[in-house]
């Protein structure tokens, strides 16, 4: 009997410097944003981005365009992220880039011109200033594969 007694009371002082010790500060509840990482060009954003290739005025539609993140100037393995080919938009040929984040971006264009018989190529720097839902259209003057 006295061993129970002696239990018990053991159980109920610990039980109560369990929950005298437990304080729960309002604090643990706040989750800081993380900001140590900038929004970096890429994808899983809002924005969209609509290339049209054109030569001599000309806007082309046998054409590739290829896309590279975070730079400003085309990449010296000539390894780019995304590339899309050109299709028809509302009677313009256009190659079409969804869900990019803002950022620097180096759309780069090969293609074929049908009324001079070329081959034709070239980049241009691009920057999505926003992190917001908007279509960005950029026309990509393009050369003869020979001219720089």
């Amino acid at each position: 009997m006295i061993i129970s007694r002696i239990g018990k009371a053991l159980l109920i002082c610990s039980l109560s410097i369990a929950a005298i010790s437990c304080n729960k500060n309002d604090d643990d509840d706040i989750v800081e944003p993380v900001t140590d990482e900038p929004i970096v060009a890429g994808q899983g954003g809002p924005a969209t981005l609509f290339v049209t290739p054109q030569h001599k005025g000309f806007n082309i539609d046998s054409c590739t365009i290829y896309l590279k993140y975070n730079t400003s100037t085309m990449p010296l393995n000539g390894a780019y992220d995304d590339s899309a080919k050109v299709t028809m938009v509302d009677g313009k040929p256009t190659a079409r880039f969804w869900y990019l984040h803002k950022g620097s971006y180096f759309i780069y264009g090969v293609g074929y011109n049908v009324y001079t018989s070329e081959i034709v190529k070239g980049g241009t720097p691009y920057k999505i200033t926003t992190e917001t839902n908007t279509l960005n259209m950029v026309t990509l003057p393009i050369e003869p594969a020979g001219k720089k």
